[in-house]
């Protein structure tokens, strides 16, 4: 890869020979480090001190292309939820394969943000945290989720077994029923400090992934003006389809950036317009305290795969799994076959298609970079 034509990413088809999605953590890892220098990047690696599902070392990878000091910079961050790493760290590899950097910018690619979840197939973290609600200020008091209070059993029951898991649908049908599924989409996702072994647990400090991505700021991303920050998720929306989900109202200065950039394929959390309702801690508040004055597009490039019922079956079962039952045993083998439905497709044409948006997306990102700053962008 050189750094001197400002030429964008090819999309790949379902016709692609090989698309670049691994089996594992590790494969993914493997794959990244070998991409990274076959472009020529300088790399650097933050390892957890952890060992993996399969015995591997964990760590975050950086990878840093063109002007390590240019002022502009765009940013591509994977496995902020773990097990949907694959599709971030697919795109990733593409990027690095298929894409030259314009002079004088700077662009960091962040591997595996959350390792353990990557490696053993889960959203949270080693402690349950879902590092996207861990993002806030631990010494405030943490925003309240009274819904998820009164449905934790619920959400996460004691058993799985088919007396007790009817007991807790009779629940949350009933909320349904009252509420609407919007809020009981908002109630399980947007976070809660309260319940360590549920759902979308915000944690009680700074994560080891929250903590490196501050050390990862202060050692790659230094004097940076202007940024295009992208983390790339799965599970939420039709699928095979992407949105950018930006943290703020519609009638703000970022939105309407991020829509310069991606027009309608932008979408306001905080307006009630995209698959994601608000949340609480998420990594664009770590972005925008990191960068303080810096121009700074901040999305999250959300891709669809299965049904929300399905999508929310998958992760209760994976939180009951890894609190009271055997990640080993064949219900725990069955249980990530589930996760991986639901967050890593093994479809190679929901795949193609998922890299193919990430392409656009990201090659608008780059694009806008370029863009002098009188300019829409």
């Amino acid at each position: 890869m050189r750094a001197e034509p400002d030429t964008f990413m090819s999309r790949p088809t379902a016709q692609s020979p090989v698309l670049p999605f691994a089996d594992s953590y590790a494969e993914a890892r493997e794959g990244f480090l070998a991409a990274a220098r076959g472009a020529g990047a300088r790399l650097s690696s933050y390892a957890t001190g952890l060992r993996g599902r399969l015995g591997e070392e964990l760590a975050t990878d950086v990878a840093v292309l063109g002007d390590p000091a240019g002022p502009r910079a765009l940013v591509l961050v994977s496995g902020t939820h773990g097990i949907e790493g694959f599709f971030g760290s697919a795109a990733q590899r593409a990027f690095l394969t298929q894409t030259r950097v314009p002079r004088g910018m700077r662009v960091v690619l962040i591997h595996a943000l959350n390792p353990h979840g990557f490696s053993h197939e889960r959203r949270a973290d080693q402690e349950n945290i879902d590092l996207n609600r861990n993002f806030l200020d631990h010494e405030a008091p943490y925003p309240d989720n009274p819904d998820y209070e009164r449905l934790a059993d619920a959400i996460v029951p004691a058993s799985l077994e088919p007396r007790t898991l009817g007991a807790a649908n009779e629940i949350l049908k009933a909320y349904i029923a009252r509420h609407g599924a919007l809020a009981f989409q908002s109630a399980v996702s947007r976070g809660q400090y309260t319940h360590p072994e549920g759902l979308c647990f915000g944690g009680t400090g700074p994560a080891w992934s929250n903590r490196t991505l501050h050390a990862i700021f202060r050692d790659h991303l230094s004097g940076v003006e202007d940024v295009v920050f992208i983390d790339m998720h799965t599970g939420l929306g039709p699928r095979g389809e992407a949105e950018l989900i930006i943290e703020t109202v519609q009638d703000s200065p970022a939105f309407r950036r991020a829509q310069a950039i991606w027009g309608p394929q932008a979408k306001a959390s905080h307006d009630g317009e995209s698959v994601s309702p608000p949340l609480v801690g998420t990594i664009d508040e770590a972005v925008a305290s990191a960068f303080g004055s810096a121009r700074a597009a901040i999305a999250c490039l959300e891709v669809g795969t299965v049904s929300p019922t399905e999508t929310f079956l998958a992760l209760r079962s994976d939180g009951w799994l890894h609190t009271r039952g055997d990640p080993d045993s064949p219900q725990g083998r069955e249980i990530k076959a589930r996760m991986r439905a639901a967050f890593a497709p093994r479809d190679d044409v929901w795949r193609a298609q998922v890299l193919a948006a990430a392409s656009g997306i990201i090659g608008a990102g780059l694009a806008a970079l370029t863009t002098p700053r009188g300019r829409a962008a």
